[in-house]
């Protein structure tokens, strides 16, 4: 009975804390082009680590605490840091290159070769009531195999305010602010799609490892900075900081209650 009280007291608590950061964070989506499921995918996916931590074993639960604290340490560290401030233009003038991210893989849909569907050329004949005989050679032809997510090159990325850029060992490619129509945030902030009105086809930026800030984290503090400046991004960095610090504190004391 115990396990069941925790889990639904996670549950409860989870909820809470995503309904909260979407009230806070409401007017992010209203004013900007990007999707709001960015903003919503970081939430839940801090609710769902908290869930799995309070279910999961006590190093489990400490392991995912860890990550969490790591990733508010790093905000606080950007937002008390004038590096921002002071960093040294990327290319353009004015641009300010707000984080750089190690270990990114960029990734594509592509179709991966092609495969031989045989056919027949011949004539049939009818042979004894529905058996036919075939007389002639086969012939076949070569289809696109389907389309599956791959990696198509690996290295960094930086974030500026005024595009995304990534920096791999085959190729060097970007993405305008002004011309990224949607981005969506997958698990724990890890990988992100980016749609632009300038490709044909949507792109990936993952990372494997929750050893730095999740990209999609520093693409959501980099579209308030393209928004509104410095203040806004530096205000949307401390409600990310303040929220997932609330999440944490929550588990804490439900894992105390149900102790008791």
């Amino acid at each position: 009975m115990k396990k069941s009280g925790c889990s639904c007291g996670a549950i409860a608590a989870a909820v809470v804390v995503l309904y909260v950061i979407a009230q806070i964070f409401s007017n992010w989506s209203s004013n900007s082009g990007l999707s709001f499921l960015l903003i919503l995918a970081l939430v839940f996916s801090v609710a769902v680590a908290i869930l799995v931590s309070q279910a999961g074993s006590k190093r489990a639960s400490t392991a995912h605490a860890n990550e969490f604290q790591q990733t508010v340490s790093t905000l606080q560290t950007w937002i008390d840091s004038d590096s921002k401030k002071l960093a040294a233009d990327i290319a353009a003038k004015g641009e300010q290159n707000l984080f750089e991210l190690p270990n990114i893989q960029l990734m594509e849909y592509k179709s991966n070769g092609t495969e031989f569907v045989a056919g027949h050329a011949g004539v049939s004949f009818p042979i004894v009531g529905r058996v036919r005989g075939y007389t002639g050679g086969t012939r076949g032809e070569s289809v696109r195999k389907p389309e599956v997510l791959t990696q198509i090159d690996a290295g960094k990325v930086l974030i500026s305010n005024e595009r995304i850029i990534f920096v791999g060992e085959k190729e060097t490619d970007e993405w305008s602010w002004d011309k990224l129509v949607d981005a969506q945030a997958g698990d724990n902030g890890l990988w992100i799609k980016l749609a632009s009105s300038k490709r044909a086809k949507n792109a990936f930026l993952q990372h494997e490892k929750h050893d730095q800030l999740p990209i999609a984290m520093a693409i959501g503090i980099a579209n308030e900075w393209f928004k509104g400046g410095q203040g806004p991004a530096v205000e949307y960095a401390k409600g990310i900081v303040s929220q997932i610090n609330s999440a944490l504190a929550n588990a804490d004391t439900r894992r105390g209650s149900s102790k008791r």
